[in-house]
Formats: C-alpha cells, structure tokens, sequence
C-alpha cells in the first residue's frame, strides 16, 4: 500500500519549510511520528546543521539508514559523551556508582554500619543516585535531595537515602571517570555541552527530537545548551504515552519544550494503525486519538485470565503491568504444554540470581519462607522490583526455592519463538500487533494508587492507553481475577464498546458477559445516544444476548 501524507503530515511540513518557528508535534499512537520528523529533515536546507535526536541506540542506528547524509542521529546520551570526553580525560566506567557504594560500606568505609541495608536495597540506592543526575540536583545538596524525593512520593527503606546521598557526593565531585547517568550530568554542570574539542563552538542550527514527552531535566537542559541563537527546535511527542517518570523522565516534558521555547503546536492525532472499536476504548482511558477513516471496525472483546493458553496464538502479544503477572501467565502456559515466549526475560535471570543469593545464605526455602523474604524485600517505592515480584508471585502457588528454581531455569531457556509473546507495557512501548491482550491486573499498580503526588497516578493510565494501542485489529482486555481490584480497564468501563464491537462484527454468540453483567451492559448501550438500531437489529441482539424482556420493554418506551 502507498503511503499518502495526511492533512496533518502536509501542514507540519509546510511549517518546517515555511517558517523559522519552534515546533512541538502533539502526536497519537501509531500516527506515523518518527515518519514524519524524517520527512522534516528533508524540508530545512542541507547547508544546516541537523540533529535528530532518538530515544535509544538501537532506534538511532535504524534512523541512520533511513535519513539523509547530512542529518546526524544520535542519543542525548552518546552525544553528551562525546562532549564529556572532548572536554576532559574522564573514562568511562559503567561500574562507578556500585564501586563507591562498595566503599562507602566496606569494613573501613564512613557508612560501614549500614552495609546490610545492600542486601535487599542495593537497586534502590543505585536508582535514587541515577535520580540525582537526572535531576541536576547539586553535590552536597542534601536538601535538593530530599526535596526530589518528597515530590515524588517516595517512601524509602532504612538506610538508603544516607547511603545514596554519600554515593551522589562523591560520584558527582569525581571528573576521573564517567557512567551512562553522568554523561548529561557533567555535560550540563560542566558547561561542556556545545563545546568541542579546543574550545570551539560545536551547535547545531535545527535539532529534531523524538519522543519529547520521555525527556528528563538533564536532557532539556542539554538540548538548550546545544542549540545554536536564532536556531530552531522541533519536538514530537505524545503526553499519553510518558510512562518513563520512575527513572527520571519529566512528567510534564511537553509542557516544559513548549514553555521553554515558545513553540507552536501541530496535532498529529490520526493512527494508521488500530481499528475504530480500538480507538473508541483507547479515548475512554484518555481522549483525542482519531482512527483514519478507512480503519476497520475491529474487535474489543473481554476475556478471563485462564482463557489466555487457549485464546492466544503465535504473533499475538500478552501484556502485563509487571513482569510477576506474566510469569504468572508463563506458568500456566506451561502447565497446560502450551507455547509461548518471554520478549525479555532479564527480570527471570535477576530474580533466579536473587533466589540463588537467598539460598545461598538460609538454605533451602519452603514457600512461606520466601514468601516472607519477598515481604521484606519489596518495600522499596523507586522500583517496582519486579525480580522479587516474580518470586513472591511463584511462591503464592505453594512453591519450594527448588521448584521455583526449576520453572525459573525452564523460562530462561526457552529457545523458541512459537505461542504468543508476553511483554510489559514497558517493553511493549513502540511495538504493535494485529491481536493483544492486556492483563488489567495491577493496573493501576498499588504503589502508584497509594502515592500522593498524582502524576504518578496519571502515569498509569498513560500505561493503560499505551497497552491498548498496541493493538492493530483484535484488543483483548484480560479481566483480573476475583482477589483483585478493578482497575482502570475494567468491565464496567469498556463494556459499551465490547458489546457493540461484538455486533457489528457478528459475533453476538461469544459471552465476554455474564448474564447479569450482559443486562447492564445492554442498558448503558440503549441509554448512548450515539447509538440507533432499526426493529430487525433489536431482534437480533435481544435473541442472542439472552437479556430480559423488560429492558427492551423500558427501551420501547423511551
């Protein structure tokens, strides 16, 4: 199929071409942004000094291929090191942070008497120092420190602030060596940013950025530093998809480039990729996302959690809040000898890795046992830890640290790619499918419902909106189980659009209902008034659906 502009694509282009304003794309899922900040490239004057900015490496390397000789693609990160090393003799050393934390704690270090805090809350200390970078939180600012976290919510383990707080300082004052958080941190602090070898400038003219809404402080800050006066700045971004707050990511970045540089806006909000009933349910988490108007209808349709090794196929997707939801899901693959495949199973490696330390110093484990372990260990609000979610998740199913060790084992060698893949939301961010389904399980995650700055919360359903887009034609919303609370996909919200899916599509005689909830259902759909149907579709809908008379009574009335 050719690809034609939208209306939306045409006059984002002619604002690049025709003007010398800032521009910040307020762009949908699946509406062609990296597509379209390419074809921009081609609209400003190869005599320019270009820039596109991309999310990863991985993503960048791609971009590469595909744009023209003269744009140079590259992450904030490698360029900030490139930056870093023209200016200084620093190393880079991948391994900085965890070497000070070391010290700091060894028999001799100044905080020797918290060493056994490293045991549970060695990531927690690493993730808050990662924070402090983002941040630009000063060396020595013990109260910028807190200050960050207090706005973020966190309740922190005994121990880990004065740890983390030592290792910032230290980390933050050292210009030897350099880590991957550092890059942007000393590339702003140092002023270093635009400066290139023998002090000369080193700026570009026009820098595109993708993804704007996943930028963090250090990253806005680097940009501006990097942009030369009288240049140009034009970001794309979708705030529905910022879900990146928990290592550093601002929650308000679009915001932040739109102030920042006065930009103008251009929407981008047609998807080229999910049906229409998809759509519908992706505007009900959060609105504006518009379907192209020859999308199908799709399918919208609610199933149970031990449907998924029945109903899930080769090419479809799984996705999970977390990563213990999944492997939940993984078991019971197993068990009934049903393919499947983990798109990442870093998280099985560390919790296999957190298993074996456990062993290693208790001994072998019962159930309860590591159940309490987990309890113990999980009580960090930086990371989700979804290493020890993952045991405590095998451990409810009455596993000993053998069995859970053999599961653990057969999931990390799986070597085939048949059966459906199961992702985190996380992981699945830029990825689609023609067929998904999403666990509402855990969604939100009781953490961010209990924490009090409210863009965390925001964040979740940014999460639910994510999930669902990935979909292209059939979207599956997987319904928690009894002992869970509803969560921001549950029935009662999406069950308009399921069960008008379900009849456009002919499909009447599936049951994502039960009876009971078929009657509220069918009650909501005759009180929208977007919706008509003609004597011979009332039939059809009354004769499959088994509701009462009465409704359609009620209904004949109105």
């Amino acid at each position: 199929m050719s690809w034609k502009d939208s209306d939306e694509q045409v006059a984002i282009y002619d604002a690049i071409a025709k003007n010398d304003e800032h521009i910040l794309i307020e762009a949908g899922a699946g509406a062609g942004k990296t597509t379209t900040l390419l074809k921009g490239t081609l609209q400003v004057p190869p005599r320019n000094r270009i820039l596109f900015c991309a999310f990863n490496k991985s993503v960048a390397d791609e971009l590469a291929k595909k744009a023209p000789a003269h744009v140079e693609c590259r992450t904030t990160h490698s360029l900030a090191l490139k930056y870093c090393q023209q200016n200084s003799s620093a190393v880079l050393n991948t391994a900085k942070v965890r070497d000070v934390i070391d010290e700091l704690c060894s028999p001799g270090g100044e905080l020797k008497h918290l060493k056994a805090v490293l045991f549970d809350s060695f990531r927690d200390i690493t993730s808050l120092v990662g924070l402090a970078k983002a941040y630009l939180i000063d060396a020595r600012d013990e109260r910028g420190l807190r200050k960050l976290v207090d706005s973020l919510g966190i309740n922190l383990p005994f121990g880990v602030f004065d740890i983390a707080y030592a290792a910032h300082c230290m980390t933050a004052l050292d210009t030897r060596s350099i880590d991957f958080d550092e890059m942007l941190y000393f590339a702003v602090k140092k002023n270093w940013a635009g400066v290139g070898a023998g002090g000369q400038e080193d700026k570009y003219d026009t820098i595109f950025v993708d993804e704007a809404q996943d930028l963090n402080k250090a990253q806005h800050e680097f940009l501006s530093m990097i942009l030369k006066p009288g240049g140009r700045m034009i970001g794309c971004g979708d705030q529905r998809q910022a879900i990146y707050m928990f290592r550093g990511s601002n929650p308000d970045s679009m915001d932040m480039m739109r102030t920042k540089f006065g930009a103008a806006q251009k929407p981008l909000m047609t998807t080229w990729r999910c049906a229409q009933s998809i759509v519908a349910m992706a505007n009900e988490i959060i609105g504006g996302l518009r379907a192209r108007p020859t999308a199908p209808e799709g399918i919208v349709e609610s199933v149970s959690f031990w449907e998924l090794t029945r109903k899930a196929h080769t090419g479809d997707f799984i996705i999970g809040r977390t990563n213990a939801l999944l492997i939940e899901s993984a078991c019971q693959f197993i068990r009934d000898g049903r393919p499947f495949h983990l798109a990442n199973n870093d998280q099985v490696k560390n919790a296999k890795k957190r298993l074996d330390t456990w062993v290693k110093r208790y001994g072998d484990m019962t159930s309860q046992q590591i159940a309490r372990s987990c309890d113990r260990a999980s009580r960090s609000e930086i990371n989700d830890n979804d290493d020890i979610q993952i045991l405590a998740a095998l451990a409810s199913q009455g596993m000993s640290s053998e069995k859970i060790a053999e599961m653990l084992d057969k999931m990390m060698n799986l070597r085939t790619k048949e059966g459906p893949k199961l992702l985190t939301i996380h992981g699945c961010k830029g990825l689609e499918a023609d067929r998904v389904f999403v666990m509402e399980e855990q969604l939100p995650h009781n953490k961010s419902v209990k924490n009090p700055n409210p863009k965390v919360l925001d964040q979740e359903y940014n999460m639910a909106y994510v999930a669902v887009t990935r979909a292209k034609k059939e979207l599956f919303i997987v319904a928690a189980r009894e002992d869970s609370p509803d969560g921001i996909l549950a029935l009662k919200e999406s069950s308009v659009v399921t069960f008008m899916s379900r009849f456009r599509a002919g499909k009447l005689d599936t049951k994502p209902f039960t009876p009971a909830q078929e009657e509220e259902v069918i009650e909501s759909v005759l009180e929208d008034d977007s919706i008509t149907f003609d004597e011979d579709e009332k039939s059809e809908i009354l004769g499959a659906s088994g509701a009462s008379g009465d409704i359609w009574d009620e209904w004949g009335k109105q």
